[in-house]
Formats: C-alpha cells, structure tokens, sequence
C-alpha cells in the first residue's frame, strides 16, 4: 500500500467528493436541531464542530497509519456501537476492539483505500454533557469512491485527558463483528427509510448507548403534531 494520505492532504478532486456527500446522505438522518438565532449559541456550535472534527480527523489518521495504541487512547471502554443494519454490540475489552481495528486497517489495505475522509454535518450537546456529532465518512482510493459514502454518528464524553468516544452509531447495514468490507445501502433504499425505523436507534438495546441527540430522532408523524 501507498504510504498513506489522510484529510489533511487530500487532492483537491477528493475534497470536492467530499463537498457532495451530505447531498447523497441528506435522507439518512434528519437534523431537528433549529437554526442558532444568537451569537454565543452560534460560536458554541461551531466550536463543538471542531471539537468533533479534531477527533474525527485524529482517529482516520491513525487507522491509516495503523496505530492502535494511540487509537484507543481515544475511545473509552466499554462503548456501544450500532449499524443502521441491526448490529448492535457492547465492546468491552482492548480485544474485542482491536478485531475491529484490525479488520477496518486490512480491509483499507486490501481495497488500496488512499483517503479516509470524515466531516462533520451537526452537532448537539444532550442533557449529561456528552456531545454528539453527525458526520459523513468517504473513503476513497485516490478520487474513486470504495463504497458510496455515508452519514454516522458518535458520542464524545469529555475526560481529564480529552474527549473519548463513548457511543457510535454508523451508517453502515453490517451486522456481523468485526466490518470485514464496510456495506451501505441501495442509493434507492434512502428515501424509503429516511428514519433509519421508529424509532432508531431503539431506545433499550443491548449497547446502552448514551442519550441520542435530536437529529437522530424520527419525525413526528403529522397526527402528533396536531
């Protein structure tokens, strides 16, 4: 495999991929959160946004360089991860989770993947402090696309050292642990489950994923609303 090229050195050609991604997703998730009307509220925003872009960007790069050490240094055990297929898993232990990280590192490998490319669509803080953030992932060999992209969600919970992952939620419909090739659904599938069910993720679950944000909340039906 090519040495490997993360967000930060991305072509120009991938970024422009990138820039279209949320218009592919737009029916995966669907944000509640209302426009900020205020100054401070918008500054908060935004700084949430970095916050979870810096670690998204932090965890792509060391899966590209195969770094597990530092990659668990940002995640906390035991977290909970969910696929919009129906896998829902509790992992508990560096093991467990280093199954996954291996399979994801080979599967890149194999597919000669160049670029693991994730930006952040959303953010919302909930109720206990945890911050939520919606974002898109491309993965890419060279400008070509690996799979088609797709939308996912994790939860960051602040610690001495830093923000760690606590909850994840992917876009992906595989069901099977670890991801030996990641699946995304039909483009034409979108549109008929825009909610990802009702609701998703279910409430009790094997994971106990902490407290999910509004965006990931199906809306209202119109006899609720009335």
């Amino acid at each position: 495999m090519d040495p490997a090229q993360t967000s930060s050195d991305a072509p120009d050609r991938a970024g422009q991929m990138v820039a279209g991604a949320a218009a592919v997703n737009s029916g995966i998730f669907r944000s509640t959160v209302p426009s900020c009307l205020h100054r401070h509220a918008g500054s908060m925003r935004n700084m949430s946004k970095e916050i979870v872009q810096s670690w998204l960007d932090s965890v792509g790069d060391l899966l590209m360089q195969n770094d597990f050490e530092a990659y668990l240094d940002n995640l906390h055990l035991p977290i909970g991860i969910k696929t919009r297929g129906g896998g829902d898993w509790l992992i508990g232990d560096e093991d467990m989770l280093r199954d996954g990280f291996d399979a994801w590192v080979s599967m890149m490998h194999d597919q000669r993947a160049t670029h693991l490319i994730r930006r952040v669509c959303d953010t919302e803080t909930v109720a206990n402090g945890d911050l939520w953030g919606l974002y898109t992932t491309n993965i890419l060999k060279n400008a070509k696309p690996v799979v088609e992209p797709f939308q996912s969600a994790v939860c960051l919970r602040r610690f001495e050292n830093g923000w760690k992952a606590v909850g994840l939620i992917s876009g992906l419909i595989n069901t099977q642990w670890p991801f030996a090739l990641p699946r995304v659904a039909p483009a034409q599938d979108s549109a008929a489950d825009a909610t990802l069910g009702a609701p998703w993720p279910p409430s009790e679950s094997a994971t106990g994923l902490p407290q999910e944000p509004a965006f990931l909340q199906p809306p209202a039906a119109e006899t609720d609303r009335k």
